[in-house]
């Protein structure tokens, strides 16, 4: 006698309630779903220590073997963990400043040597030491104000 499988909608398509092998799922409409989670070890936040957990997520409709299925998915945890992935890469504040920079200067918005210069200066001397190792989308309003207030208060205090 074959098992029946019991169907639920998740990911807005239905899947079978159990994973047919860990983090495979079989699809209704043929294939299947797989899902897993990687973390980055090097894109560890410098604030808090930890690194951002990413959700793989992936339809294959047209796989027939669920070992296969599971191979594609470790193969995409692989291309998170080695940064080869091309989705999804992000800059750190240091890079993305600089990129920035060249920018305006390309575009005729920073046009003097002392422009320049000024801008340099702001970026190595106070926000590169704050903000430079984090990854653009960790920046957060918090740790700008956070920021903000220690500036302010060693002005107010006379500390250099």
């Amino acid at each position: 006698m074959a098992k029946t499988i019991e169907w639920v909608k998740r990911w807005r398509m239905e899947i079978s309630k159990d994973a047919v092998l860990p983090g495979v799922y079989a699809r209704k409409q043929g294939g299947f779903v797989v899902r897993g989670y990687v973390t980055d070890p090097r894109r560890v936040n410098p604030r808090t220590g930890k690194a951002p957990v990413r959700e793989i997520l992936l339809v294959l409709p047209n796989e027939t073997d669920p070992r296969r299925a599971l191979a594609t998915l470790e193969q995409e945890k692989e291309k998170a963990r080695s940064g080869t992935d091309e989705r999804k890469a992000i800059p750190t504040f240091k890079h993305f400043s600089r990129t920035l920079l060249d920018l305006k200067v390309a575009t005729g918005k920073v046009t003097s040597n002392a422009g320049k210069v000024k801008w340099v200066l702001a970026l190595k001397n106070h926000l590169w030491p704050a903000f430079g190792d984090f990854l653009v989308d960790r920046l957060t309003h918090r740790a700008i104000g956070d920021w903000q207030r220690e500036v302010s208060r060693k002005m107010h205090d006379g500390v250099e």
